[in-house]
């Protein structure tokens, strides 16, 4: 098998966690994402149209974003 890599710039990620409780998750978890993602980032995604300095930095910056929700210590 013969790879070849191609070069890519950096990004930077950020990350948004959270801890809920294992009963709460099916609700709450995609609550968090509606509320840290969808809500401040999407249409900027989507667009690639930055509307504020801080989306004008993001798409600058090449800064990338994700949100996880996970088992842990007995939470969700």
């Amino acid at each position: 098998m013969q790879v070849t890599y191609a070069h890519k710039p950096e990004m930077t990620l950020i990350g948004f966690s959270t801890t809920i409780r294992p009963e709460e998750g099916y609700v709450k978890c995609p609550q968090f994402w509606e509320e840290e993602y969808t809500r401040k980032y999407a249409r900027l995604w989507q667009t690639m149209q930055p509307e504020t300095p801080v989306e004008q930095a993001i798409l600058r910056h090449q800064i990338g974003m994700f949100a996880i929700c996970s088992a842990k210590g007995g939470c969700f």
